[in-house]
């Protein structure tokens, strides 16, 4: 592997630019150490991936590096822990229940739009305003600043959390402007302060935002509410000091969690191994939701602790007066949660004699006890 350090010579960045004569990893590996004059790598990042010239495969590659996992990040999946699933009667599908009580509608999105999207008719949609509300509100309570992002962003954005280049063939582009539909808004809160250097004093940072989502699932089959290109999330990310990111990561996993408590909806936090987890993540906790009907765990929210990888592309820093130095912060961030696959797990677990028994937390929000 060629050492990190050789991303900071410039003539070294120059070899990976030729067109003519490919440089070979050796090569480039050798000459990166002889070369003294030196930039950021991140410096280097920005000026590959950005330059007018398409970045060389080798660039490409490098870039689309993961992150390193912690060291006790098992290799395989684990369930830490798992609430209590109550049995019940008379079980039946999401989809069977909407042929009763009329919640969503495919074949009307299909006519508005095409395969992979969604129309929720007044109960269905009641439901996940209803759930969109209860978990800002409940987010609010637990001292995340609320904010509503713009829907697109540019590269720079995706690039900064580690997004691009790996995932950006999965990405919606608005070809006119150079822009890309958001996929969740981890994307833009993440991007909030980059190039910036925070005070040490005002970490750590909560910040929240509900945005609609789009992503192509290329090669996935569509399912009703389940895969889709389009769905609604509320983000949840903390900006915090790197000595207290592993602590802050167990919060905000709390904080997540708390809307399946509140709902009493039955789930699972498993911890993610070292293969799955994504490009910015060290370690990862996904949340899942148990659908009876369907037999199926739900992931709805995903809880990663991404260290210093985003701010590092993102150029993020915190000053500490007592040190006088400047450092990365660590990002984590989390769904708090992901819409409408919650929904799906609500309508299955609170149908009863055709009907759906709002969750108590919910009656407020949706103006009713009962949905039939």
């Amino acid at each position: 592997m060629i050492p990190i350090e050789a991303f900071e010579d410039e003539e070294a960045v120059g070899l990976l630019q030729r067109k003519n004569q490919p440089v070979s990893i050796h090569e480039f590996a050798k000459k990166a150490k002889k070369i003294k004059n030196k930039s950021s790598f991140e410096a280097f990042a920005q000026k590959a991936y950005f330059g007018k010239s398409k970045p060389s495969k080798l660039i490409r590659e490098y870039l689309s590096i993961k992150n390193i996992p912690d060291v006790d990040v098992p290799q395989k999946d684990i369930v830490i822990r798992m609430s209590k699933i109550q049995s019940r009667k008379n079980i039946k599908k999401y989809t069977e229940i909407n042929e009763e009580l009329n919640l969503f509608d495919i074949n009307k999105s299909k006519k508005l739009a095409q395969e992979g999207f969604y129309v929720l008719s007044p109960n269905g949609a009641k439901l996940e305003r209803a759930l969109i509300n209860f978990m800002l509100d409940t987010h609010n309570k637990q001292g995340y600043q609320e904010h509503s992002v713009p829907i697109v962003a540019n590269r720079k954005c995706f690039f900064g959390t580690g997004a691009f280049p790996n995932w950006e063939k999965t990405m919606y582009k608005v070809e006119k402007n150079n822009l890309y539909l958001n996929p969740t808004a981890e994307i833009q809160l993440t991007n909030f302060f980059n190039n910036e250097t925070l005070q040490k004093k005002d970490l750590p940072i909560k910040l929240q935002a509900f945005s609609h989502s789009f992503r192509l699932e290329q090669g996935r089959k569509k399912e009703p509410l389940i895969v889709h290109n389009e769905f609604g999330k509320v983000e949840l990310l903390k900006f915090c000091k790197p000595q207290e990111s592993r602590n802050e990561h167990l919060k905000i996993l709390a904080d997540a969690e708390e809307i399946l408590t509140r709902l009493n909806l039955p789930y699972r936090i498993v911890q993610l191994s070292v293969k799955r987890l994504g490009t910015a993540a060290k370690r990862t906790y996904d949340i899942e939701a148990w659908c009876p009907g369907i037999q199926k765990w739900l992931e709805i929210s995903s809880v990663s602790n991404c260290g210093d990888f985003q701010t590092r592309r993102m150029n993020t820093k915190y000053f500490d007066n007592k040190t006088k130095r400047e450092s990365p912060v660590h990002t984590l961030h989390a769904s708090g949660t992901a819409l409408p696959r919650i929904l799906v797990c609500l309508i299955e677990n609170c149908y009863s004699n055709n009907k759906i028994i709002v969750p108590k937390q919910l009656v407020n929000y949706v103006g009713k006890s009962v949905i039939k």
